[in-house]
C-alpha cells in the first residue's frame, strides 16, 4: 500500500465519531453473540476487524474515488465465529482425551505393580 493511502487510512480512524462505530457493528450477529457467551477476545476482534475494514473504505474513497474492498458479510463473520469455537472446543476435548489416557495408564500402572 502506498504512503498516501496509509496516511488516508490514519485519517479516517482519526475522524470516526460514535456513529461511524456504531454504524460499524450494526447487522452483526457475531458480536453480540460473542459478548453473550463471555467471549470478549473474539468480540473485540470480529470489532477490530469491522473498524478496519471501514477505515479501509474510507481510506479507498479518499484517496481513489470508489471503494474496492467488500464489506464483512455478516453469515461469514458467523460461520468464522463459529468454526473458531468449534476448533477451540475439539482442541479442548483432545487435550482431555490425552489427559484422561495418561491418567488412566498411571492408575493402571499402579495396580500393575
Amino acid at each position: 500500500m502506498s504512503e498516501y493511502f496509509e496516511k488516508a487510512k490514519w485519517e479516517a480512524l482519526q475522524s470516526l465519531n460514535d456513529d461511524d462505530v456504531m454504524e460499524a457493528i450494526a447487522g452483526s450477529v457475531a458480536i453480540p453473540l460473542a459478548i453473550k457467551q463471555g467471549d470478549w477476545q473474539d468480540a473485540m476482534q470480529l470489532l477490530a476487524k469491522r473498524i478496519e475494514t471501514k477505515t479501509i473504505r474510507q481510506a479507498e474513497f479518499a484517496t481513489h474515488g470508489f471503494v474496492k474492498t467488500n464489506w464483512i458479510d455478516e453469515d461469514d463473520e458467523l460461520r468464522e465465529l463459529r468454526n473458531i469455537w468449534i476448533l477451540r472446543d475439539a482442541t479442548a476435548m483432545a487435550l482431555a482425551k490425552e489427559r484422561q489416557a495418561k491418567m488412566d495408564a498411571q492408575f493402571q500402572q499402579m495396580f500393575d505393580e
